[in-house]
């Protein structure tokens, strides 16, 4: 997993520092941000929709927590996706 700082892997908009997206080797696999510029502001984490199908999002107070979370919850997804076979 890694994380890329959003004004990097997305060129349009005004992305803070604290806004990251989440790459699973070239595939972009969801995001972490904090919700607001205070110290003390929460961090939230979510894997795209358009990967699982269901929502799969939380909040942690701390960077590290929701990087745990974020990772924890896209193994388990990861865990349960059927393996496709070739064609």
């Amino acid at each position: 997993m890694i994380l890329r700082r959003a004004d990097v892997s997305r060129k349009s908009g005004p992305w803070s520092e604290a806004d990251l997206d989440a790459f699973d080797g070239d595939r972009e696999v969801g995001c972490i941000y904090r919700l607001d510029d205070r110290p003390d502001s929460p961090w939230f984490w979510g894997i795209s929709f358009q990967l699982t199908n269901h929502k799969s999002y939380g909040h942690a107070p701390t960077f590290d927590g929701a990087k745990a979370e974020f990772k924890a919850e896209y193994l388990t997804w990861e865990a349960q996706e059927p393996t496709q076979s070739p064609p």
